[in-house]
């Protein structure tokens, strides 16, 4: 199986018809083809702040909601996947993944996934990123889930590339930090190899 990266942007986009919903959709032939899928988001709650965290240890995911209220009506069932989160524990065991059962499928995950499986019929494992961690880290612990795609396993990175709610720029255009990111992980995406996976 492949692996997408996919810049969820605004929550709203799982709700309404956007250029980003309709691309999410159209990669249903890839999609169709998974046993099941590895969500890796952003910190679950505050949970991601103390450690890696694997929600998956239950038969079906409610949504977590933390948006307007328009989306409060959205309700995303996917299927969690016990086997799964206990493969993934295994790949990573030297990561110290923790298993969480409480906290639901983040907005990160659920607002692509009802686009891609509006059927909510394909199981679901969600991975946290640790913030404390350095970015080697980060690489090697990718590296690690690689075992996964032989499976049948889709792998989906999901966020921004550049992420920060709080230095968010609202008119069209984006600081000359966060371009330079945006630039340098375009090169690297399209062959590049990052140099001592800094």
């Amino acid at each position: 199986m492949p692996v997408l990266f996919i810049g969820h942007g605004s929550p709203m986009n799982a709700i309404e018809d956007t250029e980003y919903s309709r691309a999410w959709g159209r990669s249903s032939p890839v999609a169709a083809q998974a046993q099941g899928c590895a969500m890796r988001v952003g910190a679950l709650g505050n949970r991601g702040n103390a450690g890696y965290r694997d929600g998956a240890a239950k038969d079906r995911f409610t949504t977590s909601m933390d948006f307007p209220s328009a989306l409060f009506e959205k309700q995303y069932p996917a299927p969690g996947s016990p086997e799964l989160a206990r493969m993934t524990q295994e790949l990573l065991k030297d990561s110290h993944v923790k298993p969480d059962s409480e906290w639901g499928l983040d907005h990160g995950a659920w607002s692509v996934l009802c686009q891609m499986y509006p059927k909510a019929d394909v199981p679901v494992v969600q991975l946290s990123l640790d913030r404390s961690k350095q970015p080697a880290f980060h690489y090697e612990l990718g590296r690690e889930l690689r075992g996964l795609r032989k499976k049948g396993v889709l792998i989906i990175g999901s966020g921004n590339i550049v992420h920060n709610l709080r230095e968010i720029v609202w008119e069209d255009t984006a600081y000359d930090w966060a371009l330079e990111f945006d630039a340098k992980m375009k090169e690297l995406d399209s062959g590049g190899r990052p140099q001592g996976h800094h």
